[in-house]
């Protein structure tokens, strides 16, 4: 089932989808009728948590541009049209070192809310790209084997951001 959600296609499988239906149905009261923006919030709602997590988790301590262009490797990855979704983005198997951790607890809330409203801007396609469309990057401080494949296009605080080379 792929629903239209502010101009994102996001695929929804059939297990999901009956959960989703099955939500709406207990809540829905009799005679009511199911507000499908119900369903688009709660779906928007998961898909900026994940950008949110990935904010927070891998720019915690960087400025705002810092934090923006993390943000903006997820929205780059998503519009590669590789991925259903931004949280299949953020949990593709060993992309981002956050997802690998085993407690992973939200400490700083003032940061947390920062990473939401940057993940939520991002969502909606309301930033400007400030890595020139990277779908990578990495700490300065390590240099990782598969930058050999890649080229630089920023460095922004204390991440470097590539795209192919072939681009």
């Amino acid at each position: 089932k792929y629903y239209i959600i502010n101009t994102r296609h996001l695929y929804l499988g059939d297990y999901m989808y009956k959960v989703l239906l099955l939500i709406l149905l207990i809540t829905t009261p009799v005679g009511g009728s199911i507000d499908s923006n119900g369903i688009q919030r709660m779906i928007a709602g998961k898909q900026i948590d994940c950008i949110a997590k990935t904010v927070y988790f891998e720019a915690r301590g960087e400025s705002e541009e810092g934090k923006i262009a993390i943000a903006n490797v997820v929205l780059n990855r998503f519009k590669s049209g590789n991925y259903n979704d931004f949280c299949s983005v953020v949990y593709q198997k060993r992309q981002f070192s956050w997802t690998l951790m085993r407690r992973r607890k939200i400490k700083e809330e003032v940061s947390w809310k920062e990473s939401r409203l940057i993940a939520n801007d991002i969502y909606y396609d309301n930033l400007e790209d400030n890595t020139y469309g990277a779908t990578h990057f990495h700490k300065s401080t390590i240099k990782p084997r598969w930058i050999k494949s890649f080229r630089k296009v920023a460095v922004i605080g204390n991440h470097v951001f590539y795209i192919k080379k072939n681009k």
